[in-house]
């Protein structure tokens, strides 16, 4: 006979394993690409670690004895993956150094492991707020934090995220723990001075941890206005044990950054100026003129959480009792939220450690709705909590084929080498981690080889060179990729709803990046030639016998929720129509470029003007022959480097580099039907104005 004991053991059961599932299910996703910045930067740094130190001694060799290099996040996690490697490598040949592959493993399985405990912290919790005779919401809760989908990404990355979480979601516990008590002992101090010391020995913003424990000890060392000063220098003796023991603690687990203090305040500067915005770096331009809080609850919170469990924290915040203990979780919330939101910096990892305490909150509040939803709606209201229930980890569930599926990457790469010809030239965006297409293990047959350019388009509005540029690569590339929202999301008026689209024309970016602006607008609309050929998506999604149920579309979320992990990539190809632009002896229509006599040794040449970045890409491609003119003369707003080249020229042509009026030198480009392959031509100086003359 089954009893109702071990239906709930086999609830629990199915519970853990599912909790283990979704923090290690296919771990070593993407690899051996590095597809995240900071989790590539943490397995250099762990690949570097040694300890030679011999006899006799000195503060050199004991200063380089395990220094990773890299202080943009404590030592802790980095000692804990070279110690896993160094227990692997007890198994393997003596002296192998540890591979990119093992030390990006280790992090993720520190990630992982620590997201599995911080579910069992957030569950100890709960069980001080609720019974936990109330089975079936402990169990829907434990639920709920499996599927939750800050909890899936941040687990299979191998950064500090989940140690973060772990550390600030421990503290809390151990503080509802101790405010449950008239006075604090010490034995509580120490502990959570322990953990406050973990925290700041992963990442050295957590010295803002700090804070939580030490307001505890002070609500619980006045309870009321008697003997205040004795109580007063209980509590100084409280903070003081407290921050000695996170001090000591982030000194043994993070000795380096007093070893190597200079490194270490110079990684600090650095970092603290990209955070505060005193320096903008090309990854945070999505930061200018966004608004503290508004930013985190509309690009943040929603995604991180889903958006049932925000709407339900949203209202958490305001509607749980206002009584100690859920102040306490207000509290912890603000502490944390309020400096970090406040930040120039807005990414999603700055919030990671508060994310498991919106969870909390929610649950809590739909534990007193559901409480009286089944009070006063007994029929009715079963069905609308479990109904709430399956909303609210749909989401979750749905993060997972981030992770269960290929690599979208992968897949963007597959249709690449199966779709566009060896030899095509493509043109890409710098700054996406990896650039695509990279083989995978899937791909057996031989690899095409593209003339590939990974261009930098976060400069092009300020660098007039790579203006020119631009409009070269654009004339000589058969297709564009877009592989993430990184450049048009950020710094264009071009908005993302699945696919490409115009926003309304008042936008201040057109402002500030019109360049960029105008460049993803002709994309679009077609001027260039160019249309969507294709489009590869990992939205978080729910499928059937391979067919997709329904798609949680996040390409709106600050940027990091998707670009490391599941970007949109979008190809776009030169359409046929455009790519034959004349047949025969036909001329192309320049009837509106303006046209201008200029003498070119010696001799008047009737040339056409090329004065935009459109007329720049055009040139003379396709061109044989021109009523009416010599050739093209192509003016730049000033001198600088060029580069010219043949492809699509179906004529051969005599180039002259000109400064002003001056002839600097000439060169002459043959046809692509002539040399059969693209050939490129440099100006021997800066110039300004080119000329190509027909021959």
């Amino acid at each position: 006979m089954v009893t109702m004991q071990k239906i709930k053991s086999i609830l629990l059961v199915t519970a853990v394993t599912l909790l283990l599932f979704t923090r290690f299910v296919n771990l070593g996703w993407g690899l051996p690409y590095p597809m995240h910045p900071d989790e590539r930067n943490m397995a250099v740094a762990i690949q570097g670690l040694a300890c030679h130190v011999a006899w006799p001694v000195s503060a050199s060799r004991v200063k380089e004895c395990l220094n990773p290099h890299f202080f943009a996040y404590g030592q802790l996690p980095l000692y804990l993956s070279y110690a896993g490697i160094g227990l692997m490598h007890l198994f393997s040949p003596a002296g192998a150094p540890a591979s990119f592959d093992e030390a990006v493993m280790a992090l993720r399985i520190i990630s992982a492991i620590a997201s599995v405990l911080t579910a069992a912290v957030l569950m100890n919790i709960l069980f001080l707020y609720v019974p936990r005779k109330r089975f079936a919401f402990h169990f829907t809760s434990f639920l709920l934090i499996i599927f939750s989908p800050y909890f899936i990404q941040f687990s299979h990355f191998g950064t500090t995220e989940s140690l973060l979480m772990l550390c600030y979601s421990t503290l809390l516990y151990l503080c509802l723990r101790a405010i449950r008590a008239k006075t604090v002992s010490k034995r509580q101090i120490i502990a959570l001075g322990i953990v406050a010391g973990v925290a700041s020995a992963v990442k050295v913003s957590s010295l803002l941890f700090w804070f939580l424990p030490a307001g505890i000890l002070a609500v619980t060392a006045f309870p009321n206005r008697k003997l205040i000063g004795t109580r007063m220098i209980r509590l100084c003796l409280s903070l003081c044990l407290l921050g000695g023991t996170a001090g000591l603690v982030t000194l043994l687990l993070s000795p380096q950054n007093v070893i190597s203090l200079p490194d270490f305040l110079g990684a600090l500067s650095y970092e603290s100026s990209v955070a505060m915005g005193t320096y903008i770096a090309f990854y945070t331009k999505q930061f200018v003129g966004t608004v503290p809080v508004l930013y985190q609850l509309q690009f943040i919170f929603p995604y991180v959480l889903g958006w049932p469990v925000f709407l339900v924290f949203a209202g958490s915040f305001f509607l749980l009792p206002w009584d100690r203990k859920h102040n306490i979780l207000r509290f912890a919330f603000l502490l944390y939220f309020i400096p970090s939101s406040a930040t120039f910096a807005k990414w999603t990892r700055f919030m990671a450690p508060i994310l498991p305490l919106a969870t909390v909150m929610a649950l809590l509040f739909a534990y007193h709705a559901a409480t009286y939803i089944l009070k006063h709606f007994s029929r009715m209201g079963k069905a609308a909590v479990v109904l709430a229930a399956l909303l609210a980890i749909l989401p979750g569930i749905a993060f997972l084929s981030v992770y269960t599926e290929k690599d979208v990457r992968f897949r963007a790469s597959e249709w690449i080498y199966a779709n566009i010809e060896e030899g095509q030239a493509i043109l890409s965006e710098t700054a996406n981690v990896i650039d695509i297409p990279v083989p995978s293990s899937s791909i057996t047959t031989r690899i095409p080889q593209y003339q590939y350019t990974s261009f930098n388009f976060y400069e092009v509005d300020q660098n007039p060179a790579l203006q020119d540029r631009l409009a070269q690569e654009i004339g000589i590339a058969g297709y564009i990729f877009v592989p993430s929202r990184r450049v048009f999301a950020n710094l264009t008026c071009v908005a993302s709803k699945g696919e490409l689209i115009l926003p309304p024309a008042s936008c201040e970016r057109a402002t500030e990046y019109p360049i960029l602006d105008t460049y993803y607008r002709r994309l679009l609309d077609g001027s260039f030639g160019f249309s969507l050929k294709h489009t590869e998506t990992a939205y978080p999604r729910l499928s059937l016998f391979g067919k997709t149920i329904v798609s949680f579309p996040d390409e709106s979320a600050e940027e990091t929720w998707t670009v490391f992990d599941h970007p949109v990539i979008r190809i776009y190809g030169r359409s046929k129509k455009n790519n034959v632009r004349v047949q025969g002896d036909v001329p192309l229509d320049f009837s509106s470029y303006p046209l201008v006599s200029v003498r070119i040794n010696g001799v008047s040449k009737k040339l056409l003007v090329a004065d935009s970045p459109e007329r720049w890409s055009q040139g003379l491609m396709y061109a044989r022959s021109l009523e009416g003119a010599d050739g093209m003369l192509f003016v730049f707003p000033e001198s600088s480097p060029l580069s010219f080249w043949n492809k699509n020229t179906v004529s051969d042509l005599t180039l002259y580099w000109m400064r002003g009026d001056t002839i600097v030198g000439t060169a002459d480009m043959k046809s692509i039907e002539k040399t059969k392959e693209v050939v490129s031509f440099s100006s021997p100086s800066p110039v300004d104005r080119v000329a190509e003359i027909l021959k």
